[in-house]
């Protein structure tokens, strides 16, 4: 079930479970519910972060869980998290520079 994005080609996807995480800040009381979902360059890759999900699972809630909720109520907040959980996953699956994972996509993103 090839993902079409932003003129990339095809490309396989793989979902993390929805999760909601605890915010940084002040309140100490602010969550956001979301949804990743990895669109990866090849069927291959899919099976290597399959092999990986909790330490990526993990990975993803402990950088989700530094930000700010104002850092996140902005695009820009997004696409930095976007791209520090690409560098995440990059990172725990050992695919140095040349990272199977080509984006990071929100499947759903609620501050509360």
């Amino acid at each position: 079930d090839p993902l079409w994005s932003r003129g990339l080609g095809d490309v396989y996807k793989r979902q993390i479970e929805p999760m909601v995480v605890n915010l940084s800040g002040d309140s100490g009381d602010r969550l956001v519910q979301i949804g990743i979902t990895l669109a990866l360059s090849d069927e291959k890759s899919n099976d290597r972060i399959k092999a990986f999900l909790p330490a990526i699972r993990n990975a993803a809630i402990l950088t989700i869980s530094q930000r700010a909720a104002t850092d996140l109520l902005t695009r820009e907040g997004k696409e930095k998290l976007a791209r520090d959980i690409q560098a995440e996953v990059t990172r725990i699956i050992g695919a140095g520079a040349t990272s199977p994972v080509r984006e990071v996509l929100f499947a759903n993103f609620i501050v509360q």
